[in-house]
């Protein structure tokens, strides 16, 4: 949802301010798509959402962006690619498109699953490594990281070489619409309409940001 939600920022097709009202569901042809909360939300902004993971919200302007601008910015933050850490074997998972549904399964994109996608469900396929580095540059201002399992490199004379996480490359995100998701990030844990509100650490000096996440098993209706 941070990353639908910074696509539809940086392209404008939402503002800060700009508002949905979330019924409990939303209709598209002759399909419903519901949210987790079956009387709805209300009336939320961007922040809100985020919070209080309101699937409308997102369904919604997911719509709006299209699946090609959601796989964009997904891309731009490591999802779907093998990130190259020192491991054999690491997945590269998913991230799913007009062209690469057409030339896999021999069929168009559907509005439906762009809608879906727009709360991280359907086709895409992520890893645990790809979430923690999507995060891991959500918090740091949006320089790209490349993850090791390395911590140094030592060759057969002795010598020793550091093995440095920072790629140091910008991902080219605002910094405004980054730091709306952090903070909505921050409200997630903190405010009590967040979703982890009541699993918070209460401690003053252990306060942190999160996002909850619900494995896909089924359709909600």
């Amino acid at each position: 949802k941070m990353i639908v939600a910074l696509a539809a920022l940086e392209r404008g097709v939402i503002t800060p301010d700009s508002k949905f009202f979330c019924s409990g569901k939303m209709e598209l042809g002759n399909a419903t798509f519901h949210c987790w909360k079956k009387h709805g939300h209300g009336t939320l902004n961007c922040s809100d959402a985020i919070t209080q993971s309101c699937d409308v919200f997102f369904y919604e302007i997911a719509k709006r962006i299209g699946v090609q601008r959601i796989a964009e910015m997904a891309r731009r933050f490591g999802l779907g690619d093998a990130l190259g850490i020192d491991l054999a074997g690491e997945h590269g998972g998913l991230i799913p498109s007009n062209k690469w549904k057409q030339e896999t399964i021999g069929s168009s994109w559907q509005k439906g699953e762009t809608v879906i996608l727009g709360i991280g469900q359907g086709y895409i396929l992520v890893t645990p490594l790809q979430l923690a580095e999507m995060t891991a540059q959500l918090v740091n201002g949006g320089i790209k990281l490349k993850p090791h399992l390395t911590k140094r490199l030592l060759s057969p004379d002795g010598a020793e070489d550091a093995v440095n996480a920072v790629a140091g490359e910008s991902l080219n995100v605002s910094s405004a619409n980054m730091k709306l998701v952090r903070d909505a990030m921050a409200r997630v844990v903190n405010d009590p309409r967040g979703t982890t509100f009541r699993s918070r650490i209460k401690e003053a000096d252990m306060m942190m940001g999160g996002k909850t996440g619900t494995v896909q098993v089924r359709r909600i209706s």
